[in-house]
């Protein structure tokens, strides 16, 4: 079964694309901030990751680099409210093997769904 990890400081956020992707057959791991979130990738055979930009301990960015650190074969998603910080860190972002995508706040359902099913289908 394919795990996927959930980071936002938002539960709500968290919870909603948890419902979505588990109503569609995936395991779903959510972590409220960076450090649980590194603890899950360590912990856990995670394959894809759904990282928010701004979490209350640690900068997404750096959670991003770290979980690709840990395993390079994560397929890693930034996501954002704040479109100016989304392209300020598109390029440098980029850079990061395998961590090329990122999602705009507000997204739907339909995003996530084309983002999961890219990497597991493709």
């Amino acid at each position: 079964m394919n795990k996927i990890l959930v980071v936002d400081d938002e539960k709500l956020i968290c919870i909603s694309i948890k419902r979505e992707l588990e109503d569609l057959g995936y395991k779903v791991q959510i972590a409220l901030n960076g450090a649980d979130a590194i603890d899950c990738v360590e912990n856990n055979e995670i394959e894809m990751a759904f990282v928010d930009l701004i979490l209350p301990d640690i900068n997404g960015m750096n959670v991003c680099k770290r979980i690709k650190q840990l395993n390079s074969n994560i397929k890693v998603v930034l996501m954002s409210g704040y479109t100016d910080k989304l392209m300020d860190l598109k390029k440098e972002f980029s850079l990061l093997k395998g961590a090329k995508d990122m999602l705009e706040k507000p997204f739907g359902g339909d995003d996530i769904l084309k983002q999961v099913t890219s990497f597991f289908v493709s």
